[in-house]
């Protein structure tokens, strides 16, 4: 299999360390695209896709198999619902050499954390039909607010409406590797003062990461009931996304993807 990576930002690789890393060890060179630049007020796209380098390069994946997609095409950080056809014919130049039998497509999960990791979703979910859907498909948690009241998130923690999960085990070792990874994302500290205690967590205690598989018909659907955490943040609201969501998925995910299929690790 050739696996390929799909991140909405620098440093969403977090949410599939392990296998990245699993996938490193087996030499299968991974992908590793990112569908924005990242940019916030505090770090433009240059530093945060340093970060990113200098992690993925840890875990063993090689410099030419990441590709900062959204800083080429200058899709902004928080915008990418309003690219999504921009991201497809995108990866459409990036993906031909990979035979549709071979791809092992890892995508963010459909959870409403934040709204660019949901757009990624819809793009992964198009480029699996592109390419056939013949495929292994996984979509992977990195947070969302279900059940919670405002600020409060859950990370690393697959939503139920998602299906069974499969997991990947992680050593102690590679526990301690993987946060120690956290610290090259210095540009998003703030961001990293809550995320990582939780990270920290969920690693020691249960020590593997999780994957699902993906289901065609949740992409019309609310990730889960009740507020989703990127509009509790005051970005953007899940019908508005749809609206602008709508001729893409008339487009590229109206149909039933049949094949579509979750393998074994």
């Amino acid at each position: 299999m050739r696996p390929l990576f799909l991140f909405a930002h620098q440093d969403d690789e977090f949410g599939v360390f392990a296998a990245l890393a699993k996938h490193c060890r087996e030499e299968n060179s991974p992908l590793c695209i990112y569908l924005t630049n990242g940019e916030t007020e505090k770090a433009d796209s240059s530093v945060r896709n340093s970060e990113s380098l200098a992690a993925l390069s840890r875990l063993g994946v090689k410099e030419t198999d990441i590709v900062f997609l959204g800083t080429k095409e200058e899709i902004p950080d928080g915008q990418l619902y309003r690219h999504l056809e921009t991201a497809i014919e995108a990866l459409e130049s990036l993906t031909p050499e990979i035979p549709k039998e071979k791809l092992q497509l890892y995508i963010p999960a459909w959870e409403g954390g934040h709204q660019d990791h949901d757009a990624a979703h819809l793009i992964g979910m198009a480029l699996a039909k592109k390419m056939g859907a013949d495929g292994v498909v996984y979509q992977y948690s990195l947070y969302h607010g279900e059940n919670l009241p405002r600020p409060f998130f859950k990370v690393l923690s697959p939503i139920k409406l998602n299906g069974p999960t499969q997991s990947i085990p992680v050593t102690f070792s590679q526990c301690l590797k993987f946060l120690r990874l956290i610290l090259l994302y210095r540009s998003q500290v703030s961001t990293w003062i809550g995320l990582a205690p939780f990270v920290a967590l969920k690693l020691l205690f249960r020590r593997k990461q999780d994957l699902q598989a993906v289901d065609i018909k949740r992409c019309t659907e609310r990730p889960h009931i009740g507020p989703l955490l990127y509009e509790k943040r005051g970005r953007g609201t899940f019908d508005d996304n749809a609206r602008v969501a709508e001729p893409f998925i008339q487009k590229w995910l109206s149909n039933s993807i049949s094949q579509l299929k979750h393998g074994k690790l």
